[in-house]
């Protein structure tokens, strides 16, 4: 973009300006993405428009189905899920990422074979069963006061 706002053209709008905070919020809008993924892209493809605007479909393509199928050990709210997933703690989830790689299901398959999913969940169902009983419990002693009271 030229540095004087009055004159615009053709020229000036098939360009995006970097330095201008409006032009990089605009095109975000436009294409559904971050203010950072059009710096990306616009430092990777230079400043024309259509350039920018087609990086940013690639881009966009990019993270599918194929980025879904693998959980990334740097970001920690992917292993959480995933340990949560299989009741496992997060570090059994790196310790199987490491092993066998990034892919999800393998990583899962892993995780059964050692074993260690199964001891969590039983452990969890455990758990389960024994707040259940306690809830119980509690009901039918509400139940009991509630009784003896009323006889009052």
């Amino acid at each position: 973009m030229a540095d004087n706002r009055k004159k615009t053209g053709k020229a000036d709008r098939a360009r995006v300006s970097t330095k201008e905070k409006y032009e990089v919020a605009y095109e975000a809008k436009k294409m559904g993405v971050s203010k950072a993924d059009v710096m990306k892209a616009a430092r990777k493809v230079g400043s024309m428009r259509k350039d920018i605007e087609a990086e940013l479909k690639r881009m966009k393509k990019k993270t599918g189905a194929s980025d879904r199928a693998r959980v990334s050990t740097r970001q920690k709210y992917e292993v959480a899920y995933e340990a949560r997933k299989m009741g496992v703690r997060a570090a059994d989830v790196i310790a199987a990422a490491k092993k066998v790689g990034p892919m999800r299901k393998a990583i899962e398959a892993e995780l059964r074979r050692t074993g260690k999913a199964k001891k969590a969940k039983k452990a969890a169902k455990k758990a389960a069963r024994k707040t259940v009983k306690k809830s119980a419990a509690r009901t039918a002693a509400k139940k009991k006061t509630r009784k003896t009271a009323r006889k009052r």
